[in-house]
């Protein structure tokens, strides 16, 4: 997702005067800390998704966005209780607490969970672009180069003009080589430009 940079910029303004008006505000904190992870200021990103998780340690939505920024920031093995409880507290929840659990289980290694947690949040959004990245990617570090190549196809399918390039470019990872080794390298062998 690339956020032009002068919204970013009007939203974390946004954010910021949310959370002077109400320090409390859990959800303040929350959006705070996603804007800030993409906005590449990671510490401060940190910083607000622990304090929302203060607030509100049994939001699982709170939980979600915390164990979100806490996987592009490369703190992966902190990230994963955070996206279990918030599954565990809703089992239901939105497509993206799977999809972003499969991105950490992928990031880990852990290759079927990541699997069983991208097929989830699928059942809920079949055309999800990152959840069939996501299985590509996996698929491709398994050596399943057919599944791999048939989940690109997908991609290919929901977006013609899909770049691996621009994906680059607007992701948010801190560790660049770590995208490059568990992300795009594996999309760029099942096929993907």
């Amino acid at each position: 997702m690339k956020v032009p940079q002068q919204s970013l910029e009007k939203a974390i303004d946004f954010a910021q005067r949310a959370v002077a008006q109400d320090d409390d505000l859990s959800d303040g904190h929350r959006i705070l800390s996603f804007l800030y992870c993409y906005h590449r200021e990671y510490d401060k990103g940190l910083a607000e998704g622990e304090r929302s998780v203060n607030l509100d340690p049994n939001g699982a939505d709170t939980l979600q966005n915390y164990g979100r920024v806490l996987y592009f920031s490369g703190r992966t093995d902190d990230a994963i209780p955070l996206f279990q409880k918030a599954i565990r507290l809703n089992p239901n929840g939105p497509f993206y607490f799977f999809r972003d659990y499969g991105h950490v289980l992928r990031a880990k290694r852990r290759f079927d969970e990541s699997i069983s947690a991208y097929q989830k949040a699928l059942q809920q959004n079949p055309n999800n672009i990152d959840v069939h990245l996501g299985l590509a990617a996996t698929y491709s570090l398994m050596g399943r180069k057919k599944e791999a190549c048939n989940e690109a196809e997908e991609v290919l399918r929901i977006n013609p003009k899909f770049s691996l390039d621009y994906i680059q470019k607007t992701s948010p990872y801190k560790d660049q080589s770590l995208a490059e080794e568990y992300y795009y390298k594996p999309l760029r062998k099942a096929g993907l430009k």
